[in-house]
This record gives C-alpha cells, structure tokens and sequence, in this order.
C-alpha cells in the first residue's frame, strides 16, 4: 500500500501502530500533489485542500512546531 501511494513504508506503520483499535471514521489515504509556487513576500505559502473545497492558507514565516501541532489536530 505504501508503494502504490508513494509514502514512506515506515510512516504507514507508525500510523497504524499510533492508530491500533481507535475508531476514525472514514479515515483513508488521500493523495497529495506538491506544487511549486512562487513564495509571497517575505516568506512562505502553505496552502491545505480539504474535502469540499473548504482551504487553508497559512503564509508568511511559519513556525514548524505550531505546523506540526495544527496538523495533528486536523487528523
């Protein structure tokens, strides 16, 4: 499955290991596509497409730790 999705073998498994007998939902991979774009002035643009088009934008000089904290709660 990793494969087929091009994401790390290790990842799926830390996944499924942090994952074990919790109920998600409708949980399952979805694809993701890395675009280069130009960056706006004075820093960076992360941008995050959720099902029905609603998106997330964060621009400017991003902080990985709060990155990283923001994308835990949205899993």
């Amino acid at each position: 499955m990793a494969r087929r999705h091009d994401v790390n073998a290790n990842q799926v498994f830390k996944w499924r290991h942090d994952y074990a007998g919790e109920a998600v939902g409708d949980a399952s991979l979805v694809p993701v596509t890395v675009v280069p774009a130009a960056p706006p002035d004075g820093g960076g643009l992360i941008e995050v497409e959720f099902s029905g088009g609603v998106r997330l934008r964060i621009s400017g000089a991003v902080n990985g730790a709060v990155l990283r904290q923001l994308l835990e709660h949205l899993a």
